[in-house]
């Protein structure tokens, strides 16, 4: 339950645009999930950290948190709205990288 708070506090710090706070909680948020093994919160920090990294216009770690957060979400069938978001994100920056094949290939997570 922390950690779900943490990452919480990361997406409020995000929409206030305080993204150094919301990175930190956001970790925070992560490394307890990974430690107590909790997936579905993993999946939700990564989402968020997914976020953080691209309204920072950091494709290279965006990339790297969402297609993690995807792939867990995935193995374990847990589909939350940000999961969603994150695909989209990802699917957005494919496409300008020219990546279609990529793009469509996750663009099949939030069509289906």
């Amino acid at each position: 339950m922390y950690a779900y708070i943490l990452n919480r506090k990361a997406q409020v710090y995000l929409l206030k645009q305080e993204y150094k706070t919301a990175l930190n909680y956001a970790y925070k948020s992560l490394s307890i999930s990974e430690k107590i093994n909790n997936q579905q919160g993993v999946v939700l920090a990564l989402s968020t950290l997914t976020e953080l990294h691209y309204v920072q216009k950091q494709p290279n770690d965006c990339t790297t948190s969402g297609e993690r957060a995807i792939n867990m979400a995935t193995q374990i069938e847990f589909f939350p709205e940000e999961i969603l978001e994150s695909t989209k994100l990802i699917v957005s920056l494919f496409e300008k990288e020219g990546k279609l094949s990529q793009a469509i290939r996750y663009r099949k997570i939030y069509n289906d």
